[in-house]
């Protein structure tokens, strides 16, 4: 996810210098905590940079179990399937709190795109990363135990730009409900409470009204130790 941000980083840079062509296809739209940004069966039509705020992206079964396949924050793209040619959305993409986003209208950027090669090299690039990244998670799911899945999650997300306290820890920098965090790992609501209370217990972590705070090197040891 970090790798793939900083693409996104640079991109939107290369955004900003190309504007005014871009401008005359470009949305900016503004989006409530939990309100959805698209459904899945949408149109496929355009893709998003987020300008501030955080997205939720989530793989729906047939019964309605939501599997989130990604946490977007400021800065990244998403959406980008619909480069693909794909007609409709086959995820959700969800608020996680108040967010501003501009998309970009799909054809209008490919043709763009035709006479910019080095917006194309760096978006060739930011698929890549997504690429490994999602082989890297599949991986997870496949050969992990909960536990390692639950922290390589955790890890991943305090990875995100954020201030760390005073104790040494990192604070998650989106809020997070067990429930939530279940979706990320591929396991239960309770399943994740028992498992965290654990790790505080183990001073892997700590949470409280303020949200979650990791303590990176306890828990990166314990993956060692896991030999996951």
């Amino acid at each position: 996810m970090l790798q793939s941000h900083s693409y996104c980083l640079t991109f939107s840079a290369l955004i900003r210098e190309h504007w005014n062509e871009l401008q005359v296809f470009t949305a900016t739209q503004r989006f409530a905590r939990n309100q959805a940004i698209f459904s899945v069966g949408d149109p496929a039509d355009a893709m998003c940079l987020i300008e501030s705020g955080r997205v939720k992206v989530s793989q729906l079964s047939a019964d309605g179990k939501e599997q989130i396949v990604a946490i977007y924050q400021t800065g990244d793209l998403f959406g980008e399937v619909c480069i693909c040619k794909k007609g409709v959305r086959e995820q959700q993409a969800v608020a996680l709190e108040p967010l501003s986003l501009v998309s970009f209208r799909v054809k209008e950027l490919l043709k763009l795109l035709q006479n910019k090669p080095e917006m194309v090299f760096n978006l060739l690039m930011l698929f890549c990363t997504r690429v490994a990244e999602c082989q890297e998670r599949a991986a997870s799911l496949a050969f992990d135990e909960v536990r390692e899945r639950l922290v390589k999650e955790m890890l991943r997300l305090s990875g995100l730009p954020t201030g760390a306290p005073a104790s040494g820890g990192v604070r998650l920098p989106v809020r997070l409900t067990h429930e939530e965090l279940a979706n990320l790992a591929n396991t239960t609501r309770e399943n994740v409470t028992k498992i965290m209370n654990e790790f505080r217990e183990d001073g892997l972590l700590d949470y409280g009204r303020e949200g979650i705070v990791l303590f990176p090197d306890r828990m990166k040891a314990y993956l060692r130790k896991q030999g996951a």
